[in-house]
């Protein structure tokens, strides 16, 4: 489901130092629906250099598909890799650029979101893979995570008792959803009652 925070949770992944420096290189490639092909390798080898601070080949713009393959087969060469693909939504991207993104050093990993668990989350895309099934939350992470934004001038980011049962009934409809909370929290920050009572019946 969108909202629930997998790009979240790869992102706390990848960024982390701890985990980046099991890697010689790493790239984040956001895909989305509409995608071309030789933009995303492109992006591929700027990150990847980037990454290592390197520049980038100076030819890159002008590169084909072909060659645009070579130069990321070569590079990765005995290089161990971390790669997120961001919101992919079909397999063919994916058997599009597999055959650039060989292991050859044995460690590599590729770190994949989507909404499609039937086709994208099981692709096959060499070696083993785990499926991580991103939960909703339960009332309570819910209320913190709303009362974290709504709250967050008030003393120890607690919601007001005159407001309690109506910000409860407010974060029900979010039906723990990250993002619903996040953003609604963040709408209802510094309002006054009346406000309160016009975005409940907006979300009504």
């Amino acid at each position: 489901m969108g909202g629930s925070g997998k790009t979240t949770l790869a992102a706390n992944t990848y960024n982390n130092d701890d985990v980046k420096k099991h890697f010689d290189c790493c790239a984040w490639i956001t895909i989305s629906q509409a995608y071309e092909l030789e933009d995303v390798l492109r992006s591929l080898i700027k990150e990847f250099h980037e990454s290592r601070k390197e520049t980038n080949p100076a030819d890159l713009n002008s590169m084909n598909y072909r060659l645009l393959v070579k130069t990321l087969v070569n590079y990765l060469e005995e290089k161990r890799y971390l790669l997120v693909l961001d919101d992919v939504w079909d397999t063919n991207l994916l058997d599009e650029i597999k055959v650039s993104l060989r292991d050859s050093c044995f460690g590599s990993r590729i770190i994949l979101t989507t909404r499609k668990e039937d086709d994208v989350a099981c692709h096959q895309m060499g070696g083993k893979h785990h499926i991580h099934k991103m939960e909703l939350l339960l009332t309570e992470e819910a209320w913190e995570l709303f009362c974290k934004k709504a709250f967050s001038s008030s003393p120890n980011g607690s919601c007001p008792p005159e407001l309690k049962s109506f910000a409860q009934e407010l974060v029900g409809k979010c039906d723990g959803l990250p993002l619903a909370i996040t953003t609604l929290g963040s709408l209802m920050y510094s309002k006054n009652m009346s406000e309160w009572n016009e975005i409940y019946n907006i979300l009504n």
